[in-house]
């Protein structure tokens, strides 16, 4: 399978939901849920782009934003949400720093051997790592926002 034609069928057989559960909150057909989850060359349907959100929402899975993404040459990393960002200062920056440890770690482990199964391991890490980065930034920024000018 191919990367979009992998990740439909991730998304789509392989999340904490089934078809069914898919079809009933998203108001899809199941048949045709279950053909987007193929390969074309197997009988398989394009997924339109108007399904597309409500689909990976279902299924939460985004397994196919993230192939998109990548194979235009773009990084995609969830934004994260504040509650994450309330940790104390302490466990904020061990958080991030295990975070980037496991990443380089990842990196390792890779460059020993690269196969597909420590590539997928490596891209997880790294996309932790990227997802605390943004987050640690917008904790800084409204920490600068905060300071009181003298």
């Amino acid at each position: 399978m191919r990367g979009f034609d992998l990740a439909a069928y991730e998304t789509l057989h392989r999340s904490s939901k089934n078809i069914e559960q898919i079809s009933t909150e998203t108001g899809f057909n199941k048949s045709s849920l279950y053909r987007y989850g193929l390969p074309i060359e197997s009988s398989g349907l394009d997924i339109p782009l108007r399904k597309l959100t409500p689909i990976m929402k279902a299924a939460g899975n985004y397994s196919i934003l993230k192939t998109l993404a990548g194979a235009n040459g773009y990084l995609l990393v969830r934004a994260p949400r504040a509650a994450r960002n309330k940790l104390d200062d302490d466990r904020m920056v061990n958080a991030y720093q295990k975070n980037c440890n496991t990443a380089v770690h990842k990196l390792l482990i890779f460059l020993e051997r690269p196969t597909t199964k420590t590539h997928r391991a490596l891209s997880e890490a790294l996309d932790t790592v990227a997802a605390d980065s943004i987050g640690i930034k917008k904790r800084a920024a409204a920490w600068h926002q905060t300071e009181l000018p003298l």
